[in-house]
């Protein structure tokens, strides 16, 4: 996982990395992806999953330097998986550090938009923007 990843999950919630990676697969109901590299090595995990609020979810993507050196892998993945991560869901979210500009403009690509900032999610008053998307619209 990148440091800049492992900096913002731990801002979120304290988590580490590896209960960061594992929690989504305890979840019901969650879709969860592992991108590989030739070498059949993990270098990304991401997916969805529902929240409290009916046809509502949340979406998530951890990935390693490894990755980040292949924006277009990145983007024909996320194209060719975002119809399966979407399904059943009228609005996904997520709350992305403000300082990971690079997921943010991830999601930007993929149609979320960004909404507010907030500072109350963490004891360390770190900023995370939220990003929504409505689907089909």
């Amino acid at each position: 996982m990148s440091p800049l990843e492992v900096r913002e999950i731990y801002a979120c919630d304290g988590s580490t990395p590896h209960e960061a990676l594992a929690w989504p697969l305890t979840q019901k109901n969650a879709i969860t992806f592992a991108g590989l590299n030739q070498n059949k090595q993990c270098i990304a995990m991401f997916g969805t999953r529902p929240t409290e609020i009916p046809k509502s979810g949340v979406i998530w993507f951890l990935s390693s330097e490894e990755l980040k050196q292949k924006p277009l892998t990145v983007m024909k993945m996320c194209y060719e998986t975002v119809p399966q991560l979407i399904k059943g869901y009228d609005f996904l979210h997520n709350f992305v550090d403000s300082r990971h500009t690079q997921a943010r403009k991830w999601l930007k690509l993929l149609g979320f938009k960004e909404q507010i900032t907030v500072t109350n999610l963490t004891s360390e008053k770190v900023p995370f923007v939220l990003m929504t998307y409505e689907v089909n619209k």
